[in-house]
């Protein structure tokens, strides 16, 4: 993978490399921790406190937890938007995903709009001491998603980490509460492939979350982790779950318009041809990825520090490709041709300009080309150099899930992609009208 250019230093200093950049906002956010107390053990009546909790997978989450005779009470902590209160957001993207909205109604939810950088959470004092005299269980699920910023965007992100396990810390279940955070795959963006899968353990080396695909995303995600770690020696048990790409649910295929794959199979229908390449595909169904949280939080056992939620039963990635562009002509679409990604994304490049000669502002997810064009790149190297068998589809790592497996049912039961998935997704992308 290519690394960021390093940020320009003042005249008279020396350039800061981007894993310098990455150690030293470790260090800024890993000072001065309060020392959890012993703390009560956990109940069977849980009470969680759910950050993100309006978004896709946080969406499947809070349905989950809602529907688990382990809890007993969810904070859904979300901030503040334009587009209304957040329990109408919630519903809103209940409904979008066929999930069950009566259970909103429940006396085990309480939405919460707060901030996570300010004093108290941006709560007033007397709700923010309750959850932190009951609060047994935090899933920390808010992070901005963006591919194309640099780390330093992502330091609110970080910052609310550091205070959410401030809160962890010093709340009154002390050692006691678990804390799960929801980290990504992308965090080993420069993983030497020599050295197997990527493990189910910290990796304190800075290099290895440097990379131009996932940029600060995953370098963000990175501190995050290493910072939970170091919490760890003051008392927090936490588990950061580094999730694989996640897929449309199997219950009724909704797999959000933003991400990169139905761009991918939207720009595919205007170019009349879909990419393929050597490796497999791990994704995981949301619904599933949700299992998993749940089954990593409420564990008997306390789970490590880290864990990779890749799927355990990959399939070819032309396989995939193969089952998408079938479900599409079975749903009205022109068949689509199968092309190597190379090709692929020269006929979206050239379109793009034809587009921009004509003095048409390109669709907005033509601004994923620069994306899919790294992964070319990436793919192209790997060949010329002989590593592509160590990698997954699209240049992605292979990741270690024995562990992982052990923790969670739901992954390791977990049966393959296959050609009834694809059909769900179409059907979700044209009951939405994205496609």
């Amino acid at each position: 993978m290519v690394s960021l250019p390093a940020p320009l230093a003042r005249k008279g200093t020396r350039v800061r490399t981007p894993a310098e950049a990455i150690s030293a906002m470790i260090d800024k956010y890993s000072l001065n921790f309060p020392r959890a107390s012993t703390g009560r053990p956990r109940t069977t009546g849980a009470v969680v406190l759910l950050t993100g909790s309006t978004g896709s997978l946080g969406s499947y989450i809070l349905s989950d937890l809602l529907n688990s005779s382990r809890v007993s009470k969810v904070y859904a902590f979300n901030r503040a938007s334009s587009d209304g209160p957040s329990s109408v957001r919630q519903r809103k993207s209940f409904e979008e995903k066929s999930l069950p909205t009566e259970t909103l109604q429940s006396a085990k939810v309480v939405f919460l709009e707060g901030d996570a950088n300010a004093a108290l959470l941006g709560l007033q004092v007397e709700v923010y001491e309750k959850m932190h005299a009951s609060v047994t269980h935090i899933i920390h699920n808010a992070w901005t998603l963006s591919f194309s910023r640099s780390l330093p965007s992502f330091e609110p992100n970080i910052s609310a980490t550091r205070r959410l396990i401030d809160f962890a810390l010093t709340s009154k279940c002390g050692s006691g509460l678990k804390f799960v955070f929801t980290s990504s795959i992308s965090v080993g963006q420069c993983w030497n492939v020599a050295d197997g899968p990527y493990p189910e353990e910290v990796v304190s080396d800075p290099r290895t979350a440097v990379g131009a695909n996932f940029r600060g995303y995953g370098e963000g995600k990175y501190v995050a982790e290493q910072i939970l770690a170091k919490a760890a020696d003051y008392g927090l048990d936490s588990t950061s779950l580094r999730i694989h790409q996640i897929c449309g649910s199997r219950s009724d295929g909704a797999w959000a318009v933003t991400e990169w794959m139905p761009g991918l199979v939207k720009v595919s229908l205007a170019l009349k041809c879909m990419p393929v390449t050597g490796g497999v595909v791990s994704f995981v169904p949301m619904d599933a990825v949700a299992s998993v949280v749940e089954d990593v939080t409420f564990s008997d056992t306390s789970a490590p520090l880290a864990l990779n939620v890749a799927h355990p039963r990959p399939v070819e990635w032309s396989t995939f490709m193969g089952n998408v562009a079938s479900a599409l002509a079975r749903d009205g679409s022109e068949p689509l041709l199968l092309v190597p990604l190379r090709e692929w994304v020269q006929k979206w490049e050239t379109a793009a300009l034809s587009i921009k000669k004509k003095g048409h502002e390109p669709a907005a997810v033509f601004a994923l080309l620069g994306f899919f064009r790294g992964i070319a790149d990436t793919v192209d190297s790997l060949k010329a150099t002989g590593f592509d068998k160590h990698y997954e589809g699209a240049g992605l790592l292979l990741y270690a899930t024995e562990k992982a497996r052990s923790f969670s049912p739901a992954l390791d039961k977990l049966s393959r992609l296959d050609y009834e998935d694809a059909q769900k997704w179409v059907a979700y992308w044209r009951k939405v009208g994205f496609i």
